[in-house]
């Protein structure tokens, strides 16, 4: 295999190993360095030598002697204007926004499977032996010249800045075992246990039968054989729940009216707002694959018993029916709920000696009656047994983990709280600042997983009715036992009547460095809601502590003030780009039925995307929107959406059989 090292943007290449046709490399001509680290460092006064606290990589300069030649002089003028203008192209690209040519450098040594790229920030050409030497005249040669090639620290697995890679395979905790497209994942913006679709039946209204339970199904129809008006199919969990993902296979070819309904106590409703499916009718072709349905919270919505099983249901009933030719169907893997904040990546997914440039593509996949404009992630690659991004204050928690209520404190049964039900505080009693729910675990696994940096937020409501905005403030108590508590600051509440998501800043679990779970073993770890009020009259609802890792890598993107950049329905959606086209969240539209046409950017605090190298690790979400009058995150249970990841790897110095 021949070796390979070359400058160039695509169109224009400097060869500098063409063998005395253009540029030939001398020997022992090229140095390679490894990145120079850009270093803060902390010294002690009590012991000997010092610590680093932040490290960063910066560019790497590389040195290469080469010759140049030339059939004439004016052949060698060619060759160093295609230097010149490379130079210039990779100037411009670092200074301007209209130059998007990327010059790269393309590296392979001789015995080297797979070829390295690297962008090229800044050439320059030095030492170049005089042009009016005898060895230049008399050969056509500039026997010496020096170029400094300044590139990106990492070299990178395909050329940058170019098409976009193939997705990865990824993971969600609720996805099914087999699934029609695993690079695509659905996530909750809340965590339940429980909350699984555990019956699908449709029902014949002619012959007043019902089939056998489809939940366990990859492959059957929606309905009835031979569809009717009134046929319906029912889907069932046994909590309240608000999501639904179909892989439709082929759609129908019909012609007939769907209505989705849901119960609220005395019949069967659709009330607008109540179910969000974007007109789902099971007849447009552009809707084979992944369909997302929303139960937008609907108020009232309860149990029901259908086909003898008491369940939250939801229907599709063919409501009008003029004809039938063929029915829509599920096909490739089962009906599910996606209940969770996360998704996961497998060790073996990402090569490379350094952590990769990723970009996380995220698609809303439905409309709903609020618009997306605010999102936190954070990854984690340690402690994933039996971690919790979102400690529910109601109910579902792990078994390993107990809630108990504090002052004034009492369970009530809510829909749009994770599990159904939630901590309610009336301050009957006590105003002053005291716990109002604290949720426990002493399970040594447990405490060791939670190790870590953390963003804080809870999730909560001031009850409308009596009492003004600001009434009730709130913090987060940590409490290692028997003594250790860290406080949060006091925040008070910005709305009233509706949920929002209150920062509490950062915390730190386990802060002592644990080296084994045995150094756990006497401790219990807690995490209390504390909460005061000005007055009796409003209530406190309290729904989840959302814990979003930052130690590793965690950024928050948001729209940037304008209500056009909100991501508002199914054909939008974002672009977290940590290098492979470009840096920072980039919102994307409507384009027939993909979000791939780019509209606006957002603002991005924190890290780049980057995704580690050979571990497995889960990227927690918590999704918001954010109301800029009032500067009030609003955190809806409702909110969901897929995502797809896609890498650049990275190496230091060769990249090998990678």
């Amino acid at each position: 295999m021949a070796a390979i090292l070359n400058i160039t943007d695509g169109t224009t290449t400097v060869n500098l190993l063409s063998a005395k046709v253009d540029y030939q490399l001398r020997a022992e001509g090229y140095s390679q360095s490894d990145p120079e680290p850009n270093q803060i460092r902390r010294r002690s006064q009590f012991g000997e030598g010092e610590s680093v606290i932040l490290s960063n990589p910066n560019n790497v300069i590389e040195t290469f002697t080469i010759a140049v030649y030339g059939a004439s002089h004016d052949a060698i003028a060619t060759n160093l204007q295609k230097l010149a203008t490379l130079q210039r192209q990779a100037k411009e690209f670092e200074t301007t926004r209209w130059q998007t040519a990327v010059v790269y450098m393309t590296a392979k040594t001789e015995n080297e499977t797979n070829t390295r790229y690297a962008r090229v920030i800044q050439i320059r050409v030095t030492g170049l032996s005089p042009l009016f030497s005898s060895i230049f005249n008399s050969q056509n040669a500039l026997s010496q010249a020096t170029i400094l090639v300044e590139r990106v620290p990492y070299w990178e697995g395909v050329i940058p800045r170019s098409a976009l890679p193939t997705a990865l395979t990824i993971g969600a905790p609720q996805a099914p075992g087999t699934q029609a497209d695993a690079t695509e994942q659905f996530i909750a913006n809340y965590r339940d246990i429980v909350g699984e679709v555990i019956y699908i039946f449709n029902y014949d209204d002619s012959a007043g039968t019902f089939s056998a339970n489809l939940a366990s199904s990859s492959s059957f129809s929606y309905f009835p054989a031979v569809p009717a008006l009134n046929d319906i199919v029912y889907f069932g969990a046994t909590i309240p729940w608000h999501h639904l993902v179909l892989n439709i296979g082929s759609v129908g070819s019909f012609v007939f009216t769907v209505t989705w309904e849901w119960w609220n106590g005395s019949a069967w409703v659709s009330t607008a707002g109540g179910i969000q499916t974007n007109t789902l009718t099971f007849t447009t072709s552009s809707l084979t694959g992944a369909n997302l349905i929303v139960i937008d919270t609907p108020v009232g919505w309860t149990f029901n018993t259908v086909n003898g099983v008491p369940e939250y249901w939801i229907r599709a009933r063919i409501s009008a029916f003029t004809s039938w030719t063929s029915s829509p169907t599920q096909t490739g893997q089962v009906v599910y709920s996606p209940h969770d904040t996360y998704i996961s990546v497998a060790a073996d997914q990402i090569d490379g000696d350094v952590d990769a440039i990723a970009m996380l593509r995220y698609f809303m996949k439905v409309n709903t009656n609020a618009d997306l404009s605010w999102m936190a992630l954070g990854i984690k690659s340690r402690g994933l047994s039996t971690f919790l991004s979102r400690i529910n204050c109601g109910s579902n928690n792990p078994a390993a983990w107990t809630i108990a209520n504090g002052t004034d404190t009492t369970t009530v049964a809510d829909i749009a709280a994770p599990g159904g039900d939630r901590a309610s505080c009336t301050f009957a009693t006590n105003l002053t600042m005291v716990a109002r729910v604290t949720v426990t675990t002493t399970t040594n696994a447990n405490i060791k997983d939670m190790e870590g940096e953390y963003h804080a937020y809870v999730r909560c409501q001031q009850s409308s009715g009596a009492g003004v905005i600001g009434d009730v403030s709130i913090k987060l108590r940590l409490t290692y036992l028997p003594t250790l508590t860290v406080d949060t600051p006091t925040v008070a509440l910005r709305q009233k009547g509706t949920t929002e998501l209150v920062s509490l800043g950062r915390v730190s679990i386990l802060p002592a460095q644990i080296i084994a779970a045995a150094d756990t073993a006497s401790l219990s770890l807690s995490l209390s809601v504390w909460a005061s009020a000005l007055s009796a009259d409003p209530d406190l609802y309290i729904y989840d502590i959302v814990l979003i890792p930052i130690d590793e890598m965690a950024m928050v993107a948001s729209a940037s003030g304008s209500a056009s950049q909100a991501i508002v329905d199914r054909n939008q959606g974002l672009d977290i780009d940590g290098g492979l086209f470009r840096t920072g969240p980039v919102q994307k539209g409507a384009n027939g039925e993909a979000a791939d046409a780019i509209v606006s950017m957002w603002e991005q605090r924190g890290d780049l995307l980057r995704f580690p190298v050979d571990k497995a690790f889960r990227i927690y979400f918590l999704m918001a929107e954010f109301d800029t009058a009032f500067k009030v995150h609003y955190p809806h249970e409702y909110f969901a959406g897929s995502f797809k990841a896609y890498t650049h790897e990275r190496w230091v110095f060769m990249r090998g059989s990678e």
